[in-house]
């Protein structure tokens, strides 16, 4: 008898795979760009060394240094020497009264002229562009962070698909075997058939979730892609990392939030921007006061008159009496700028202290949310080690309910580690930390 109940039992679980091998997703078939693929199984190290520039959230980082500088070299250009030459073609009708009575009125002249003093204007506005290239290249590198977590965030996004997945696999194996089941006994007039069809509407309702979680297998094998700048090349296997995150000790609230200014890599960036703002307003102010600058020519005329000097060298003082309103108009936009900026940096800094606060209250909760989840993962496989035991004894009829809550129980220790180790890496970015340990 207890040789015919197992052979039945196995005959239905070898069934059932033998059609859910045939029913899971080719993942690993997805289309990919002429023959490139990415490492199989990937690693989540590996994956966060994928992270490049290329990237368009971090190209337009990179884009806004790269006009920082354009701006820099621009103001840079305002002193530099001018080296030209003037030339012109031209044929007049001489005045009677003209010494030169050639018609030929050409000349070609070769100048140089140099800034020698501005008050400061040139080097102010180079200040301010060295400042707005220095917070340029801090916002990237936060960015790059910033990608960096997004990275893992889909990473593990992935690897919890495939687990909800599995559950959800398990789960649905089972409801086929009892629904099987229960139409056998149906057939011996042991069940009724509301007793069937019960069993066949848990197992249409698990079947529908498989089909959602299989689903969600690309669509987070996608969003990985995408954030890897790879959106052709869907990674197959991942690597579990082993994260040791929860071991770590939290400090106290007020140390990290007094490493907000001197570290926080966004606030420091707009710190360099209100310097930069405020070099800009002295530049402006700057407005009417004069330029002195030194100027040399050399000249060849065709016609001689009393202007055509051979060379010429000098000093040149240009002195503005009245702008009109340029000027103050100037100032006030620059004055306006910096208050933006001021407001900027004081919401930024508001919002990062709440989330500071917020997260370590996070990590708080998830470490009691981990030593739960660990007690109940003790417990699932201790109850599972039991349930083999009675149906070795052939107490019970099958190992279903065991083996989903085992698994269950490890997809949310997952969900606390992952959570906990992404947690722990926003927390290092707002205090600039490095990422991944």
């Amino acid at each position: 008898m207890m040789q015919r109940r197992l052979l039945g039992y196995l005959s239905r679980v070898l069934l059932t795979v033998a059609l859910f091998l045939l029913m899971m997703p080719c993942l690993a078939q997805a289309p990919h760009d002429s023959g490139q693929s990415l490492p199989s199984p990937l690693t989540l190290a590996h994956a966060l060394t994928l992270v490049s520039e290329a990237h368009p959230v971090l190209a337009q980082a990179r884009a806004s240094v790269d006009i920082a500088t354009a701006d820099r070299l621009t103001a840079s250009a305002q002193s530099d020497m001018e080296l030209g030459i003037d030339a012109r073609l031209r044929w007049v009708e001489p005045s009677p009264k003209a010494v030169d009575q050639r018609r030929q009125d050409h000349f070609a002249r070769l100048y140089v002229r140099q800034l020698l003093f501005d008050f400061g204007r040139v080097q102010g506005l180079l200040d301010a562009n060295d400042k707005n290239v220095l917070a340029q290249e801090y916002l990237l590198h936060y960015q790059n962070h910033q990608q960096r977590i997004a990275v893992m965030e889909s990473f593990f996004d992935v690897i919890l698909a495939d687990m909800e997945y599995a559950h959800a696999n398990e789960t649905m194996a089972i409801q086929f075997i009892r629904y099987d089941r229960m139409r056998d006994r149906h057939e011996l007039g042991q069940q009724s058939e509301v007793d069937v069809l019960s069993t066949h509407s848990d197992y249409q309702l698990a079947r529908q979730v498989r089909h959602r979680k299989q689903l969600n297998q690309r669509v987070t094998r996608a969003r990985l892609a995408q954030q890897l700048n790879q959106p052709k090349l869907l990674p197959d296997k991942l690597v579990k990392p082993q994260l040791m995150t929860y071991q770590r000790v939290l400090p106290d609230v007020n140390q990290l939030l007094a490493r907000l200014d001197e570290a926080n890599l966004l606030l420091q960036a707009l710190q360099i921007q209100l310097q930069s703002a405020q070099d800009k307003i002295k530049v402006a102010r700057l407005g009417h006061y004069p330029s002195l600058y030194s100027e040399a020519e050399v000249a060849q005329y065709a016609r001689n008159s009393g202007s055509s000097d051979r060379w010429r060298i000098g000093l040149v003082m240009n002195f503005p009496f009245y702008t009109g309103d340029r000027v103050k108009a100037g100032i006030h936009k620059q004055q306006a700028l910096h208050d933006a900026l001021q407001a900027q940096f004081r919401e930024k800094k508001r919002q990062l202290e709440q989330l500071l606060l917020e997260l370590t209250l996070n990590l708080e909760n998830l470490s009691l949310q981990r030593e739960q989840a660990n007690a109940s993962l003790e417990y699932r496989q201790l109850y599972l080690d039991r349930a083999r035991a009675l149906y070795e004894q052939e107490k019970t009829p099958d190992l279903g309910d065991a083996m989903i809550k085992l698994t269950y129980a490890e997809l949310v220790m997952a969900r606390v580690d992952f959570e906990i180790a992404l947690t722990w890496e926003k927390l290092n970015v707002i205090t600039g930390k490095t990422l991944v340990d």
